[in-house]
């Protein structure tokens, strides 16, 4: 029996890494949903979440208004969330060049920003980007181009992290390897999760945002519902700085998995179903489901969050401390 447990272990970590890419990389030679991505510019709002950011938020705002989308079809919106020091300030002295402020008296998490800032959003697409992160001047528009296909409902960015002296984190090779699953992913149909630091999504996926669960993932989730897919785009890049110590990293890691088991265990209906209602000749973002199709393989779903919460707190923590 402990034999058993043994190599059943050892396939888990193996498919978990190795087998799940190689078998995206079968399924791609025979199944291709290639984006329609082209140039197009719709009205956009930029939402950027900020707590206590003096130290960055001035240099991130200058960041964005060098993006060389249309400036009349973008919205730029910095939601600060009780903000004790100086944000709130150093966001207001952009004013005037169409940098708008969004300020909560009270702390009351990302999530919940964000939905706020959602209720006043006036774009058509909605592009969530964190004060730490920083885009290409044309960034912006690679991300948005990939709603002229209207199957997408949500877009991904890819990660590139940095230390602070420029140079390539220790997690380089693991996130390039990532960011290739998705890259796969989205050949084969659908990705399935988004980089938080920056993605996009219609207005309409965001009919039932919820401020208590985490917003990249759901997202994602929700556009499944309406019959969408996300996709990943390798020329969206947002590159941010690595959270500053072993401790820190895997604390993150820890969080970033514990939430998203929150919100799949609010999503029980992916593991009921073995698809979801919807319309394989859906052209509309705002078109409901109405047949069934395949959406999510359960065991992207597994390799995505329930093995790496059983197996991967324990691989990082040797890592960290090595």
């Amino acid at each position: 029996m402990m034999r058993f447990l043994l190599f059943l272990s050892l396939f888990g970590v193996l498919y978990a890494y190795v087998g799940y890419g190689a078998s995206l990389l079968l399924v791609s030679l025979f199944r291709r949903r290639v984006v329609r991505k082209e140039p197009f510019y719709p009205k956009v709002t930029l939402i950027i979440t900020a707590h206590n950011e003096e130290a960055q938020i001035d240099d991130k705002i200058r960041n964005t208004l060098a993006l060389t989308y249309p400036r009349e079809a973008l919205q730029i919106l910095v939601v600060s969330d009780g903000s004790t020091d100086h944000t709130n300030g150093i966001v207001q002295r952009y004013g005037s060049d169409g940098v708008e402020l969004l300020a909560l008296e009270e702390r009351s998490g990302k999530e919940n920003a964000q939905k706020r800032a959602i209720e006043i959003a006036r774009g058509e697409i909605l592009v969530f980007s964190d004060a730490g992160t920083r885009l290409d001047p044309t960034g912006l528009g690679e991300i948005v181009f990939n709603f002229a296909d209207p199957s997408v409902g949500c877009v991904s960015s890819e990660d590139r992290l940095q230390r602070r002296d420029g140079t390539a984190s220790g997690e380089g090779f693991y996130v390039k390897y990532e960011m290739g699953l998705r890259n796969l992913e989205s050949t084969v149909n659908s990705v399935v999760g988004l980089s938080g630091s920056f993605f996009a999504a219609r207005k309409d996926v965001f009919t039932d945002f919820s401020g208590q669960m985490q917003s990249d993932f759901r997202t994602l989730l929700n556009s499944i519902k309406l019959g969408l897919r996300g996709v990943s785009d390798s020329r969206a890049i947002g590159y941010y700085l690595d959270v500053g110590g072993d401790d820190k990293e895997f604390a993150r890691k820890i969080r970033t998995i514990t939430r998203g088991l929150t919100v799949f265990f609010n999503h029980l209906e992916f593991l009921i179903h073995s698809g979801m209602a919807c319309s394989p000749t859906n052209t509309s973002a705002t078109s409901y489901c109405d047949g069934r199709c395949r959406f999510f393989s359960l065991w992207r779903l597994f390799r995505m969050w329930f093995w790496p919460a059983i197996h991967r707190p324990f691989l990082c923590f040797w890592c960290f401390r090595s």
